[in-house]
């Protein structure tokens, strides 16, 4: 096939590491492009390279080129200066046409989806991956992030079972970067988890009762990700051994203490129904007064009821006054 480039960035492009069918993927290819292909010519600007980057990716493509293409747009979310401009171009790229061969287009299908749900939620991606600490204090504040982390966690594990398919059948290289680039989103995204977990281990007695609430119904769905993260790093077993990576400490809430975390639960929802209870009884007490109670309180307030009681030897209000303020008027 005879390409027609429009433009030197194209040429550049076809002929680099990223589009032709070299094995692996180049690195230095990837900074040249963040160049615009260029060495000593006029600057060219950041998202005009990333707009002629996904321009010029094709349709239609190898199995080989595909996988390469998918590694140097991760990387190129992964940077930590361009990352978040270069989600936009990310977001606005259609993908590829399938070639009919079921598992290798659906994994490819599947890691395109897979950036596109990472370009959306860029900012979790930049915060969860950069050296700040996020403390339990500040749940609320970053509450949709949790859920973000949650969601995007469960898509990426949904696929563990194709990704085991396309490991035990693979004859691509690529495939193992691909991996490793995922694992270092995933593992930032469940440590993001855990942390809040570890801290709410320690300090659940002692938070507000929304933030109780809200971190409690969070627990199933982060012990479902850690049962799956497990299973996700298995996978790094079909890499060569010395690519293997060291199994993390998994820091999980031992049953004794999930267990006085259900109890302290428990406590705090019949508190909670309790309370509701006695605001409801008390607003039922108040709407069932008596409007002449009402009034008699009120207009014992104010200058009328005050000259009432100077000009009525039979004062209407006397009994409430008198109880109200603990004395009695002599009548003469």
């Amino acid at each position: 096939m005879i390409n027609i480039f429009k433009s030197d960035f194209e040429r550049h492009l076809y002929s680099s590491s990223i589009l032709n069918n070299t094995v692996q993927l180049n690195v230095t290819d990837l900074k040249f492009l963040m160049k615009g292909f260029q060495e000593q010519q006029t600057p060219i600007s950041i998202r005009t390279i990333f707009k002629k980057f996904i321009n010029a990716l094709p349709q239609k493509a190898s199995y080989r080129v595909k996988l390469k293409i998918l590694a140097a747009c991760h990387v190129l979310l992964d940077d930590m200066m361009h990352g978040a401009i270069f989600a936009e171009y990310v977001n606005d790229w259609d993908g590829f046409i399938d070639n009919n061969n079921q598992n290798e287009d659906k994994f490819v299908d599947f890691y395109f989806q897979v950036l596109q749900r990472f370009a959306n939620s860029i900012s979790l991606i930049k915060m969860v991956k950069s050296q700040k600490s996020y403390t339990i204090k500040q749940f609320e504040e970053f509450q949709n992030m949790y859920y973000k982390a949650i969601n995007l966690l469960n898509f990426v594990f949904c696929q563990t079972p194709l990704f085991k398919d396309i490991l035990a059948s693979n004859k691509e290289e690529i495939i193992y970067e691909l991996l490793l680039l995922l694992w270092n989103d995933v593992i930032a995204l469940y440590l993001f988890l855990e942390k809040l977990i570890k801290e709410f281990e320690l300090e659940y007695s002692s938070l507000s009762t929304s933030v109780f609430f809200q971190i409690y119904q969070l627990l199933p769905d982060i012990q479902k990700i850690q049962n799956s993260i497990k299973e996700f790093y298995q996978l790094h077993y079909y890499h060569k051994v010395e690519k293997h990576i060291k199994e993390p400490y998994w820091k999980e809430i031992n049953e004794k203490k999930l267990e006085e975390i259900h109890k302290y639960n428990q406590i705090v929802k019949i508190s909670t129904t309790r309370h509701k209870l006695q605001q409801q009884v008390r607003r039922k007490h108040q709407t069932f007064t008596p409007q002449n109670n009402c009034q008699q309180q009120y207009f014992s307030n104010t200058t009328l009821g005050y000259l009432k009681r100077l000009s009525t030897s039979e004062d209407p209000f006397e009994i409430s006054v008198q109880d109200n303020f603990g004395y009695q008027f002599t009548q003469q």
